[in-house]
């Protein structure tokens, strides 16, 4: 008996001692696995010598005479004797097609910008939400970005999607019409709307005949990154990441929109694209069709 008790003994002993070894151990590891995370981030940060930001909107054309694309590219390389980034670069490419003579014509504006200086950290804050998954398809993220709709706005829009007949119902007078127009306004059941619209990860999209998308390419010495979006999907997301035309991962996550808006033009077609008040339209017709 005296055995038996001293065997508990000791096990009760030395099994806090290895608890408290595991975890220490399980500690240090996750320590090491940051660490060395962080520092080969930081290295190809360091490394990071331009970046381009590549925007493309077209479709087939099918034979048909006319304009079928846009581009735009902006690229912003890194000073070599200060650490900072400068616009070297923004064009627009309209490329159009004459069935006449089966030609392609392709029409490029140079812009000229004042001389745009972005920092290390602006540039570092951007790399570091693209490599991020973040809850914040919410309407708490999303709406301080948003303007609330005119009036005019959410007429236009429901006779753009063939809903204006709502606003014309005999069972809704002026005190009606005008509540909708202020729960419209205010963004009522914004939060369903996104939960609704939210991309699933586990599902991959494809469009065919048309395209709206834009790169985004991270060139080192060693190593080139690029991130992909297309806008058929609300705010562009989610982004799928490529290292050396490898596909790497996809992540979710709006502060890399608000990340694009701070860096590039505001009058950029890659500013207006990631625009959080882009929303509005299909915003407009699903409260219309769906909540009244």
């Amino acid at each position: 008996m005296k055995q038996v008790l001293s065997k508990l003994d000791t096990t009760l002993c030395v099994k806090p001692k290895f608890i408290a070894s595991c975890i220490y151990m399980t500690r240090l590891f996750l320590f090491l696995l940051v660490f060395i995370s962080k520092v080969s981030f930081g290295q190809f940060n360091n490394s990071i010598s331009k970046i381009t930001f590549q925007y493309d909107k077209g479709f087939y054309t099918f034979g048909k005479s006319g304009k079928y694309s846009i581009s735009e590219i902006i690229e912003l390389t890194k000073s070599p004797q200060y650490s900072i980034f400068e616009v070297t670069k923004y064009t627009r490419i309209n490329k159009s097609f004459d069935s006449a003579t089966n030609a392609t014509s392709i029409d490029t504006i140079l812009f000229n910008l004042p001389k745009t200086q972005l920092t290390i950290k602006q540039i570092e804050k951007l790399l570091v939400e693209l490599n991020t998954s973040r809850d914040n398809f919410n309407s708490i993220f999303v709406t301080p970005f948003l303007k609330k709709p005119t009036k005019k706005e959410i007429y236009e829009i429901a006779k753009k999607c063939g809903l204006y007949w709502q606003f014309e119902n005999d069972n809704m007078d002026k005190k009606d019409r005008k509540y909708l127009f202020r729960k419209i306004k205010n963004f009522n059941l914004l939060d369903t709307f996104l939960a609704n619209n939210r991309p699933n990860l586990n599902y991959e999209y494809a469009v065919f005949d048309v395209w709206n998308n834009l790169t985004i390419r991270y060139i080192s010495k060693s190593d080139s990154i690029e991130y992909h979006c297309q806008f058929f999907k609300l705010f562009g997301q989610p982004i799928n990441k490529y290292i050396n035309n490898d596909y790497s991962k996809k992540n979710l996550n709006l502060e890399i929109n608000s990340c694009i808006k701070a860096i590039l033009p505001k009058n950029s077609l890659i500013s207006k694209a990631v625009n959080f008040n882009n929303l509005k339209k299909e915003y407009i017709k699903w409260y219309l069709e769906y909540n009244l």
